[in-house]
C-alpha cells in the first residue's frame, strides 16, 4: 500500500513540476508586469526613476501620470512580452532593445523576476507537491 503511494507520487512528480512551472510564469508574467509598467519599479522594487521636467509636459499633454517612470507611453514595450508555460521573454527585437537601453539609462535591472515574484516559482511547486503527496 505504501509502495503504490509511492509509486503514484514518482508517475506524477514531471506533470506535478509542469503544472507549478506553467502556473508559476502565469503569475509571475502578470505580477512583473503591474510591477514595470503600473507601480514603475524595477527588480528590487524601488522606482525606476524620475521623468525629466520636459518630458513631464509631453506626458502630462496626453493625460499620463508624471510622478514616477513607469516605461509607458505608447505600450509597444508592455506588448512585446511574451510567456508560454516555460518562460517569460520578448517577443520581438523592439522588446529586447528599449528593454536593454532602459536598464542601462536607469543603471537597474528592471525586466528580471523580483524577490516575492521568484518565490512563486516554489510555492507553487510546493502546493503541486502537497497535492500529489495527499492524492
Amino acid at each position: 500500500m505504501f509502495q503504490d503511494k509511492i509509486n503514484r507520487i514518482i508517475a506524477g512528480l514531471d506533470d506535478a513540476i509542469e503544472i507549478a512551472r506553467a502556473n508559476a510564469i502565469q503569475s509571475i508574467y502578470a505580477e512583473s508586469l503591474f510591477r514595470i509598467f503600473n507601480e514603475g519599479k524595477d527588480k528590487n522594487e524601488n522606482q525606476i526613476g524620475g521623468y525629466s521636467n520636459r518630458y513631464k509636459k509631453v506626458r502630462a499633454k496626453k493625460g499620463y501620470q508624471t510622478g514616477y517612470v513607469d516605461l509607458t507611453f505608447t505600450g509597444t514595450l508592455k506588448n512585446s512580452i511574451n510567456r508560454d508555460n516555460k518562460k517569460v521573454f520578448f517577443k520581438n527585437n523592439y522588446g529586447i532593445k528599449i528593454s536593454g537601453y532602459n536598464e542601462k539609462n536607469f543603471g537597474k535591472r528592471i525586466f528580471a523576476p523580483s524577490k516575492t515574484e521568484a518565490e512563486v516559482w516554489s510555492k507553487e511547486l510546493d502546493f503541486e507537491l502537497k497535492k500529489l503527496w495527499k492524492s
